[in-house]
């Protein structure tokens, strides 16, 4: 796995050190297993156990983290779909539910982008084999729709070669206009 392990009964502890350190009282060790804080982007590391369950306290850090950057409304939106359909295609379709495998997530969220790289320990896939979920002779089939999802929602999508990590970015939009840190497009 590319992530440190790090059990997600930790992770309410890394989330008092967020808050003390957001506050100044107390600074985050640089080293810390799943937390950094860097300026104003804030990393996480973490791994994750094959269950649909397994992962929403994390899903519901990280979207709290992104409302304290100041995200809201369609952005956040965007995030929570995509982060959703990439942990969980990793647990269903890469690790096959296999409880003695996991996912490996790590985010970078700050208050211009977001950034996460899913990586599970399956066997991977192909992602132009995937059907298109949009046309008509597949409209019916559950195949492909969860990539449909990351694909719109999502500013950016890569996949590693073998096909079982997948890293997505979101730059945030401002004023109806994607934001990259210099000459604001549409």
């Amino acid at each position: 796995m590319v992530c440190p392990a790090v059990r997600l009964d930790q992770l309410s502890v890394n989330v008092d050190l967020y808050e003390r350190a957001r506050h100044n009282e107390e600074r985050i060790q640089p080293n810390s297993p799943a937390l950094y804080l860097s300026g104003p982007t804030v990393e996480l590391d973490i791994a994750i156990p094959s269950r649909l369950d397994a992962y929403a306290e994390f899903q519901q850090l990280v979207l709290a983290l992104l409302v304290d950057l100041d995200w809201d409304g369609r952005d956040l939106f965007s995030v929570e779909m995509a982060l959703e359909e990439g942990m969980s295609n990793a647990i269903r379709h890469g690790n096959k539910f296999d409880e003695t495998k996991q996912i490996a997530v790590r985010c970078e969220l700050s208050p211009e982008r977001f950034r996460v790289s899913v990586q599970d320990e399956g066997d991977g896939f192909s992602p132009n084999k995937v059907s298109d979920c949009t046309s008509a002779r597949n409209l019916r089939l559950p195949d492909g729709r969860g990539l449909a999802l990351i694909k719109a929602y999502m500013t950016d999508v890569h996949f590693n070669d073998r096909g079982n990590c997948v890293t997505m970015e979101k730059v945030r939009r401002r004023n109806g206009r994607r934001d990259f840190g210099g000459d604001a497009i549409s």
